[in-house]
């Protein structure tokens, strides 16, 4: 809910990280996160656990996800709190609130930059408290974070790792019942049981919605991990539907130039045309290792894709026989 304070709870290595920025990375573009319709914002990321290079690498996958350029991104801004004191404020064991000064570093860049959306991952390395003590989570919520949501009129998402209790039953709860009380709304990120009697599919997630204030409980939301990003299976609007649809196109796109180019080293040509039978390329590429995890629909439309984007073209080819024969050659661009 905008201008108030989240929680996104999950174990360490769900992808609580990953969806935080993938969040920020759509209300940057206007476009939905996970299937769920977003307000178009800039946003400021504090992220504790993950490297500048790490940040990066994802961030690269979340926009080729979106058929975006990391510069049409200008709106998220991210930090890198590796080997820094990320404290926002510290609770005193008198119970006295202390803010540091890396809160008041932060909200200055917040408003700088003009933020409306806060990711802050995570609460272990943000707050110095007890998190089983209702009070020190109620400060944390609403003294230092809901500050921040009041004075740059913001959203606030919250990461935070739950209690092994709050792991063992599922509800992904965080020490004390405030964690729970105190956000105005809770989601929850975790991976996705196996069915019975069969394997779990380590890279499929369950994104579940355990409170809103402000509206509706939402259903949950099955995600699966591809080329970088979670994306939802079985639906979530037409729009993530084509993002998954589109990353994939450029990963059998590069699998046929992959194949194109072992068949050309080999002294070898592929066809366009079906009347080549063993020659044609989305038949021929289906038989080596790169095009197997193809089927021969998408081969046969990247090679249209490739074609008309002019990487592609039908040309006179030598084959290791000296014989000339039309078949398929790489563009190359100086």
């Amino acid at each position: 809910p905008a201008g108030r304070v989240s929680g996104l709870m999950g174990k360490g290595g769900v992808g609580k990280t990953l969806i935080a920025q993938q969040l920020q990375a759509a209300c940057a573009l206007g476009q939905p996160w996970l299937g769920l319709q977003t307000t178009q914002c800039r946003s400021l990321g504090v992220y504790a656990e993950d490297e500048d290079e790490e940040l990066h690498r994802r961030q690269v996958d979340i926009a080729d996800a979106y058929g975006a350029d990391l510069a049409d991104l200008d709106g998220m801004a991210m930090v890198s709190g590796v080997g820094f004191d990320n404290r926002l404020a510290i609770i005193t064991p008198s119970g006295d609130l202390l803010f540091t000064p890396f809160f008041a570093e932060f909200l200055s860049a917040a408003q700088d930059h003009g933020a409306k959306l806060i990711v802050l991952d995570n609460a272990g390395d943000l707050f110095t408290l007890n998190q089983n003590d209702d009070v020190h989570a109620r400060l944390a919520i609403n003294a230092v974070c809901g500050r921040l949501a009041r004075e740059l009129e913001a959203t606030v998402l919250l990461l935070r790792h739950p209690s092994r209790a709050g792991i063992t039953s599922g509800d992904g709860d965080a020490g004390s019942v405030a964690w729970t009380n105190a956000f105005r709304s809770r989601i929850y990120l975790d991976y996705e049981a196996a069915e019975e009697g069969g394997e779990p599919d380590k890279l499929a997630r369950v994104l579940s919605h355990r409170k809103s204030n402000y509206g509706a409980q939402s259903d949950d939301v099955h995600l699966h991990w591809h080329a970088g990003v979670l994306t939802p299976t079985g639906g979530g609007g037409g729009f993530v539907e084509a993002i998954g649809k589109g990353a994939r196109e450029r990963e059998v796109d590069v699998v046929f130039m992959e194949c194109l180019r072992a068949i050309a080293a080999r002294g070898q040509y592929a066809s366009d045309s079906t009347a080549s039978r063993d020659r044609y390329a989305p038949k021929l590429f289906r038989t080596m290792p790169n095009g197997r995890a193809c089927s021969h629909r998408e081969l046969r439309d990247a090679m249209t894709r490739l074609m008309n984007d002019g990487k592609i073209r039908v040309d006179g080819v030598r084959t290791a026989g000296r014989n000339f024969v039309s078949g398929l050659v790489e563009v190359v661009t100086s």
